[in-house]
């Protein structure tokens, strides 16, 4: 159970705190922070409260220090700052200090030269990645249960947890990834991963200390908090300040079919592996099918489970509920007080203007101050489709 002090005027101290070279806690006066799960890596840029002069702060915390990025006194995210801008417009100089979690490193060192991986697993491929970008000291995780918990600081209960890597591994091929992996010479060791990630739908992200977890978001959870809009209601007996409801179906097709290579060098011989329909749009009478080429489908379940998985990304991309809710924090629906509001968890949406009523997802979060606020950007939970399983 997660436990926040109080300021001076009675509210709760959801307040963005920074500790620097693992010892040194500031309280940030402003700040704009981004973590997400689908996008990597999550970043910061934040300017220091008063007492130190401009040149103290650069000569103490120059570019690599190391950081962990708190809410209250819940660890977040960690990694290296990636420097810091100064400024004196108003009068007293002032420094932003700016900084991503640790998969920075992967994101930005390119490969240096082809290279192939003979039967590698992915949990293999993704360290062979830490080891080029220097994080060879880092844990891999295959679950964010733990990284859940003591980010959002309640209970999250998981009613079924996503298939790790082992077991994605494990099911597709018995004993590994029976292709060889290759590295191309200048795509980033982050590309690279995503790249093979993405076919046995795994993700990478940074969990609160710094390491590194391959795994699926996982929609099937007990929602943690519960948004409210009411109609009519007034904006300060309402959780939520500000809304925006994305459901564009410009990119989005009623159909995919996929089709294989399946002799010769050409694409004209070729068979239909598989497709998937998806039902939504068929209802609203569209009639819009795209087209695949997958080379690495050998079987129609394949194919299909490929098609499946485009479907859902371009619903990902066409429906989308984003609330702007004052603090950083929500009572928990786990009844352990309150929590800070994290990706990879899930909020009950009850909206009278929208018409909502359900379960969403929340995938990325947008810390602000001032004033304090966060930015909550949510997902359907059937549109949450990555792995062959769901």
């Amino acid at each position: 159970m997660a436990s926040f002090g109080t300021l001076s005027d009675g509210t709760v101290d959801d307040r963005v705190r920074i500790v620097l070279n693992s010892q040194t806690v500031r309280i940030a006066e402003s700040y704009q922070v981004k973590t997400a799960i689908l996008q990597q890596p999550s970043a910061f840029s934040l300017q220091l409260g008063t007492g130190d002069t401009a040149q103290t702060l650069i000569r103490k915390y120059p570019p690599r220090t190391p950081f962990q990025l708190r809410i209250g006194n819940l660890p977040q995210f960690s990694g290296e700052t990636d420097g810091y801008e100064a400024s004196d417009g108003t009068g007293a100089t002032q420094v932003a200090i700016k900084g991503r979690d640790y998969l920075a490193r992967l994101h930005d060192a390119d490969v240096q030269a082809e290279q192939s991986f003979k039967d590698a697993n992915y949990a293999q491929m993704v360290r062979a990645a830490m080891k080029a970008t220097g994080l060879s000291d880092r844990i891999l995780q295959v679950d964010n249960n733990a990284n859940r918990k003591v980010r959002a600081g309640s209970g999250v209960y998981v009613i079924a947890a996503p298939k790790t890597g082992t077991e994605v591994t494990e099911q597709a091929s018995g004993k590994g990834v029976r292709h060889i992996i290759e590295a191309h010479l200048g795509e980033t060791w982050l590309s690279f991963c995503n790249r093979h990630l993405e076919r046995a739908g795994l993700f990478l992200w940074c969990d609160f200390e710094g390491n590194i977890v391959v795994s699926r978001p996982n929609p099937r959870q007990r929602p943690v908090y519960k948004f409210t809009r009411r109609r009519g209601q007034k904006q300060n007996i309402c959780n939520v300040e500000a809304s925006k409801f994305l459901n564009d179906t410009t990119r989005r097709f009623s159909g995919v079919n996929v089709y294989s290579r399946t002799g010769g060098r050409k694409f004209h011989h070729t068979k239909l592996k598989g497709g998937f329909i998806d039902p939504e749009m068929v209802a609203l009478g569209y009639e819009r099918s795209r087209t695949f080429r997958d080379v690495a489908a050998t079987t129609h379940e394949q194919a299909e489970f490929y098609a499946r998985r485009k479907i859902a990304e371009a619903n990902r991309a066409g429906w989308s509920l984003q609330y702007t809710l004052s603090g950083h924090v929500a009572p928990s629906l786990m009844g352990d007080g309150l929590a800070v509001i994290t990706p990879d968890t899930v909020a009950h949406v009850q909206d009278d203007e929208y018409g909502i009523d359900e379960d969403l997802y929340i995938e990325s979060v947008e810390y602000r101050s001032p004033p304090t606020t966060t930015v909550v950007t949510m997902m359907r939970l059937k549109d949450l489709v990555f792995g062959a399983d769901e």
